[in-house]
């Protein structure tokens, strides 16, 4: 994953992205502090940010990211405490309004270590083509043989595996009492999965 990074942000944040395992070209951006092909994302120090709201650079810099064609992130670092008390709504308000008025995801996390990683994270799934796709979750349907519900949680694993192995052996008893290259004929399970399956039998 190739990032662009501001000229301006400092070093350590692209040594971060380096440590990572991305690749990383300083440049100076029009718009945003980090970009990929497809993600745009704009840093803000939990004090920077609510300096940003005083002399308006925030909204400037919200709406012409909400201009481009990319997936666009306000990626926030810090405590709301460490800004002075009279600019503490502000800034909760400004980030309210980064999501609802401007249509920029927000990421708020403690320290800058972390919102680095996190940058790298959403931008790697997004380039996977995972943005806007949810997970999607199917209801798991028991299997009519106990003993193959039963040895497939037991073992740790897929339930056709463990369907195999009562169809060979019998009997968990019989599955049990295996030896590695005996469970090793049945189709998958291979040497690394046999031992587990016998030691876990035989410690």
């Amino acid at each position: 994953m190739k990032f662009l990074v501001d000229v301006h942000e400092p070093e350590e944040c692209a040594l971060t992205l380096l440590e990572i395992g991305c690749q990383v070209e300083r440049r100076a951006l029009a718009v945003g502090d980090y970009e990929t092909s497809e993600c745009l994302y704009e840093r803000k120090e939990i004090r920077d940010l609510a300096a940003s709201i005083i002399d308006g650079r925030l909204w400037s810099q919200l709406y012409r990211m909400s201009k481009t064609d990319k997936v666009c992130f306000l990626i926030v670092h810090g405590n709301i405490f460490d800004v002075q008390p009279s600019m503490r709504k502000p800034v909760l308000g400004a980030v309210s309004s980064a999501a609802v008025r401007y249509g920029v995801h927000v990421i708020w996390t403690p320290t800058l270590k972390l919102a680095l990683y996190l940058l790298a994270s959403t931008a790697y799934k997004v380039h996977e083509g995972k943005y806007g796709v949810p997970h999607v979750l199917r209801n798991r349907v028991r299997h009519r043989d106990q003993r193959v519900e039963a040895l497939s949680k037991m073992l740790g694993v897929p339930i056709q595996v463990s369907e195999r192995l009562i169809e060979k052996f019998g009997s968990i008893k019989n599955v049990a009492e295996a030896s590695v290259e005996e469970l090793m004929t049945v189709k998958g399970v291979g040497e690394i999965r046999a031992k587990r399956i016998h030691s876990l039998f035989n410690r």
